[in-house]
């Protein structure tokens, strides 16, 4: 029992370790505090039954790491194939990487709110535009979701989207920053100025109006003493006072500025996530109001469990597509012979027959080869598509070749 105990100890004690390692590296993007991965903490089974999950994890994350490794490993769930090793650990090691940036992009996400989105749209007229359609609330909104997926499949834009951020608080928690904050606070204190008062006399920016505006605007606090005095003075602690304040103003400028440059950089990395989808979803929000939504392509063949429904609905396997050719006659003939006033096929003639047998063989096989090119394909699952739809009947013809006449 004490060997037991003493065992568990130190299993115990081993498991901590592991677990303050994986801590170190699991901390927030920008603020470097320590973040829970929390919901974002699946395994692959949680990955692969969800379709969106599946889609990000293995098209986007997956195969901008190792695209030929994430092709192997489709086509090992789709044949039902033992994983290899190799496989085994690479997935392991994804995995644990993707739900880190998960969790890395969430909190990124929450800081790109509101307010935020507000201030990078005053410096950037493609993202004031989306603010001007569908108002700060939602624009901050679609722009954390789009950024969250770009995340996944651009490590590079997210990294930017980090340093600049990150850049930015740095700025604001200086030493140097906040002393001069409190310098401000401490001269609006000293002069009785609000701060709604000190911005308004401050907007038209760092020019001899602003200077001369800070100066009335003291002016305009003193009591009976004072603006006695500034009178003796010919107007010489209002000058000392608006000299002041002028210089603190054109400090916050400069830190301003500052912080815009790498503001304006997350604004144009943004601005990539604005697809023609999303742009048209935009719209749509502007026009009819409610959330706005993703657009969805129903025919994305984005998991395994779409490449089997495509097996199924477009394998141009001569023996597949005389099946479908069958199903499609059962359901379409009749509706050609109601078109033609007909009760069945033997009150047609010769030649009324074989116009409506050349006809619906080459609406069906035009059909077959639209469906084929209408289908929208991720990284993984690129290769084995194009070697389905690619082997087979080829095109129109060939299909029209190997079609039985109608009956």
């Amino acid at each position: 029992m004490g060997m037991d105990n003493g065992l568990n100890k130190m299993f115990r004690m081993d498991a901590a370790h592991a677990q303050m390692k994986t801590n170190k590296e699991r901390v927030h993007p920008v603020t470097e505090e320590e973040i829970e991965l929390g919901e974002h903490d699946r395994s692959l089974s949680d990955i692969f039954q969800d379709k969106e999950e599946q889609d990000r994890f293995l098209n986007s994350f997956c195969a901008t790491k190792n695209k030929a490794m994430s092709e192997e490993i489709a086509k090992a769930l789709i044949e039902k194939t033992e994983f290899t090793p190799e496989q085994n650990k690479f997935l392991e090691t994804m995995r644990s990487g993707y739900n880190l940036r998960r969790a890395e992009a969430e909190r990124v996400r929450e800081m790109l709110d509101e307010n935020e989105i507000q201030r990078i749209a005053r410096l950037d007229p493609k993202i004031q535009q989306v603010v001007g359609k569908i108002g700060a609330e939602k624009a901050a909104e679609l722009l954390g979701r789009e950024f969250e997926k770009l995340a996944i499949v651009d490590e590079a834009a997210f990294r930017k989207v980090v340093k600049q951020m990150r850049s930015v608080r740095e700025i604001g928690e200086h030493e140097s920053v906040k002393a001069l904050q409190q310098s401000v606070d401490d001269a609006l204190r000293k002069y009785g100025i609000s701060e709604d008062k000190y911005w308004e006399a401050t907007q038209t920016g760092t020019t001899t109006e602003t200077q001369q505006n800070l100066v009335d605007l003291a002016k305009q606090q003193y009591g009976w003493f004072r603006s006695a005095i500034d009178f003796a003075t010919k107007g010489k602690l209002s000058r000392e006072a608006g000299a002041k304040l002028y210089a603190n103003f054109e400090d916050q400028r400069a830190v301003i500025n500052e912080c815009n440059k790498h503001l304006k950089v997350v604004g144009g990395v943004l601005q990539g996530t604005l697809t023609p989808e999303v742009n048209l979803a935009i719209q749509k929000a502007m026009l009819e109001g409610g959330e706005v939504q993703d657009h969805r392509v129903e025919n994305n063949v984005t998991t395994v469990q779409d490449y089997r429904r495509v097996k199924e609905e477009s394998d141009p396997s001569k023996v597949a597509t005389l099946g479908r050719w069958d199903k499609y006659t059962k359901e379409q003939l009749p509706r050609e012979l109601a078109k033609m006033k007909k009760h069945n096929l033997a009150a047609l003639t010769a030649a009324e027959r074989g116009t409506l047998n050349d006809s619906m063989k080459g609406s069906f096989a035009k059909a077959e080869m639209d469906r084929r090119k209408g289908y929208r394909i991720g990284d993984a699952l690129a290769a084995l598509v194009g070697f389905l739809l690619g082997s087979g009947l080829a095109d129109e013809t060939d299909i029209k070749n190997e079609l039985t006449d109608i009956k």
